[in-house]
């Protein structure tokens, strides 16, 4: 064992907390072998000792309110304040314009959904050469519409019948 590893192990040697036999016998064997550690060992022991030769301290009736008020002093002079920063003032405004442009676009993509939906059919004006002269067609209409045009006078067939 080193010292680094005895005084990692320290605390818990001292207080008693540790159980195993063979981790035991190797913190004491270095503390008995090395001179440095075995007087960390005697001077904490001697510091324990005058902690506990103390008598106990009453704190007076106004301590506590007294300490709670200079926490909170503490507490409330150590927060910084957040200063708005020229970068700080630039990112909000590009967050801010980012969400206006989101709910431009949404609400463009859903009126232009709106409109596909309401969407009705155009009509198509067709012109007649006899009467009716103009007549109207649907732009949806599931067949084409077919213009029938009178045959002249002077052919000797039968009307001739012309789509759209």
């Amino acid at each position: 064992m080193d010292c680094s590893e005895f005084l990692a192990k320290y605390s818990e040697f001292r207080d008693g907390l540790i159980t195993d036999p063979a981790a035991l016998l190797a913190l004491d064997r270095h503390r008995r072998a090395c001179r440095r550690c075995a007087r960390y060992h005697s001077a904490v022991a001697r510091g324990v000792d005058v902690l506990r030769a103390l008598d106990e301290l009453e704190p007076s009736p106004a301590f506590r309110r007294e300490l709670r008020a200079r926490l909170a002093a503490a507490v409330l002079s150590a927060q910084p304040r957040p200063a708005l920063t020229p970068a700080a003032l630039a990112a909000a405004v590009l967050v801010a314009v980012a969400g206006a442009l989101l709910l431009y676009e949404g609400l463009v993509v859903r009126r232009q959904g709106a409109l596909a939906a309401d969407r009705q059919s155009v009509p198509i004006v067709v012109a007649n050469p006899s009467v009716p002269f103009v007549s109207f067609t649907r732009s949806d209409a599931s067949r084409a519409a077919t213009v029938v045009v009178p045959a002249s006078s002077s052919s000797a067939g039968a009307d001739a019948e012309i789509a759209p």
